[in-house]
């Protein structure tokens, strides 16, 4: 087994003044070259953008001093961006859209010696429409991540980034219309506004999370909706209030962790993938994250009148 001491080293760059692709690529000297050039390659800044801060990350072994891994965050006039590359060497990009943003939420989720790790949630627009079942207007929401951090050293640095970022989506254009809707949607705590079919909704689930609880591997209750594991499954199961049926998203996994975090995010990256199940993946379809690998076999939608058939569906063994 080879053991390596791991040195976590951050720089922190900021533009004294706003910069272009151009000028970034051309040449900083405040910025390494490597980095410049990667940058300019990715294309991950269109010509319309521009940084305004940008925090280069990586770890280095001793005695080598080889660099195993590496992540840089850019906030632009419309973005933030992580791009980071795993150990494999592959690229992975996190981004929010910060012209799109209902809600910018950031807050502190890892703190391991001398490094600092944030979560910065970017709630955007999904859709909005008036519809005719609910007969209401109805909101969905995309919500995209992107978790950046650095060593302990430079958290005034880092909270500096925290705060550009919410100023600066404050700043966007659409900034003051993407609020009214979203407070037509959620209270002053944040919390979503719930309607009674929200709570009738609710109630049902409770219902079959009661039911079932003694036969299933796991249940973790996210409110408006549950993950069960079940027989080699992994079930997404909400309640359609005006369609008086259950909603079941059936997903299969190669192997199905014993988190119950990580669990959901295999629920939740599946919907992001398949922009809310409106596309299809082909089977099977592997997916990597900074962290681990989920190779999905199979994905389907059930539906379901009532417990009952659930029950007879999934538990029918059990409840003999």
């Amino acid at each position: 087994m080879r053991y390596a001491i791991i040195i976590l080293l951050t720089q922190i760059m900021i533009s004294s003044c706003t910069m272009d692709i151009e000028d970034f690529a051309e040449g900083r000297e405040d910025i390494p070259e490597i980095i410049r050039d990667r940058i300019s390659k990715s294309e991950l800044i269109q010509k319309d953008d521009s940084i305004i801060m940008m925090i280069y990350d990586y770890s280095q072994l001793i005695p080598t001093f080889e660099i195993y891994d590496e992540a840089f965050t850019m906030l632009t006039k419309n973005h933030l961006i992580r791009f980071y590359m795993t150990e494999d060497g592959e690229e992975n990009i996190q981004k929010i859209d910060l012209r799109e943003c209902l809600s910018v939420k950031i807050k502190p989720i890892f703190k391991q010696r001398d490094h600092l790790t944030y979560h910065v949630e970017g709630e955007q627009l999904g859709s909005h429409w008036f519809s005719e079942k609910t007969k209401r207007y109805e909101l969905v929401t995309e919500t995209n991540s992107v978790y950046y951090g650095g060593a302990s050293k430079n958290e005034k640095k880092l909270k500096e980034m925290n705060n550009l970022i919410i100023e600066t989506w404050k700043k966007q254009d659409k900034y003051d219309s993407l609020r009214q809707i979203y407070r037509n949607f959620f209270d002053e705590n944040d919390n979503r506004i719930v309607t009674d079919d929200v709570k009738i909704s609710r109630e049902k689930l409770q219902s079959l999370k009661k039911r079932i609880k003694p036969y299933s591997e796991k249940i973790e209750d996210k409110t408006d909706l549950l993950i069960i594991v079940r027989q080699g499954k992994i079930l997404q199961v909400q309640y359609d209030y005006f369609e008086k049926q259950f909603n079941i998203l059936e997903i299969q996994v190669e192997n199905i962790p014993s988190d119950e975090s990580e669990i959901s995010s295999i629920v939740f990256y599946y919907i992001a993938l398949t922009k809310g199940g409106r596309e299809k993946l082909k089977m099977p379809y592997e997916y990597k994250t900074e962290f681990k690998k989920i190779t999905y076999l199979n994905a389907e939608k059930i539906y379901a009148k009532s417990i009952e058939d659930i029950l007879e569906k999934y538990y029918q063994q059990s409840e003999k």
